[in-house]
């Protein structure tokens, strides 16, 4: 097994996105943003606006709203493919 070489992992890294009135997130459950199933990230947590308390490992009922802030776990390609997917902001 010592000489066999892996092709290295994505860096899974813990990434924080915010929708807004205008984006297609806003209003759906989590259910419904197939986030997970269209970019392969794992939504954590969820904040609702910048003092709310968080909401730990959200379930797919739990509806977006605007001012939320998501906080995810995946790696910079999937990041990529959720902004592509619901044109969201994502940060480190």
């Amino acid at each position: 097994m010592a000489d066999r070489i892996l092709p290295p992992r994505p860096r899974a890294r813990l990434w924080f996105g915010a929708p807004d009135d205008t984006e297609s997130l806003v209003g759906r459950t989590l259910a419904e943003a197939r986030i997970p199933h269209e970019t392969g990230l794992i939504v954590l947590a969820l904040r609702r606006g910048i003092a709310g308390p968080p909401i730990y490992n959200p379930g797919p009922e739990t509806r977006l709203e605007a001012g939320d802030v998501m906080i995810f776990l995946g790696a910079s390609e999937q990041v990529e493919r959720l902004r592509n997917y619901a044109e969201l902001e994502v940060t480190l």
